[in-house]
């Protein structure tokens, strides 16, 4: 499916993240996730979430500035939400933010609907076509997950958005020259 797909190695992942870095025809190059991947033994299906960033964001927001992984596990080892694992793309890194949008040539939402699961079914064993997707995101981010959740409502078990943008005119104050 890809041309070329890099993931990191487990000898130097820590905190249950792994990196992918597929190079996808979507954004004619190369596209990052970093993945979380609970450390419960033998699960196969699990559930994916994909975490959308806003903009000026990338893949490592998610786990590096806000710690989603910590507190997802420890809600896990709880028994409040079950095992799953969670995508955090990055949005294509074109100009401030791509919007997930399609322009310039690039299917920001092909990459995110798409490539993103494929990727992670690619290179995470717990997860397959059998899992269930789900979607969510942050401001520009639930921009996306709200517009893609709905567009795509067959695919995804369920969707939500935070402080998110809802009308694609609101994306020109984030960013510039997606929208001419």
């Amino acid at each position: 499916m890809f041309r070329t797909t890099e993931i990191s190695d487990a000898a130097y992942e820590s905190a249950n993240l792994r990196f992918i870095t597929v190079k996808t025809n979507k954004l004619k190059g190369r596209g990052d996730i970093c993945v979380f991947v609970p450390p419960m033994a033998n699960l196969e299906d699990l559930p994916l979430v994909v975490l959308l960033h806003g903009v000026y964001g990338s893949a490592w927001v998610w786990s590096q500035k806000a710690g989603v992984h910590i507190s997802a596990l420890e809600m896990m080892e709880n028994g409040e939400i079950p095992p799953m694992v969670i995508a955090m793309p990055s949005d294509g890194l074109w100009g401030d933010g791509s919007g997930y949008l399609p322009h310039n040539q690039k299917d920001f939402e092909s990459w995110i609907v798409d490539d993103v699961p494929n990727a992670v079914i690619e290179n995470i064993s717990s997860v397959s076509k059998k899992s269930e997707l789900f979607i969510s995101g942050l401001s520009m981010g639930g921009f996306g997950a709200l517009r893609l959740g709905v567009k795509y409502h067959n695919r995804f078990k369920a969707i939500s958005g935070h402080s998110s943008i809802t009308d694609v005119e609101q994306m020109h104050l984030f960013c510039r020259r997606i929208l001419g």
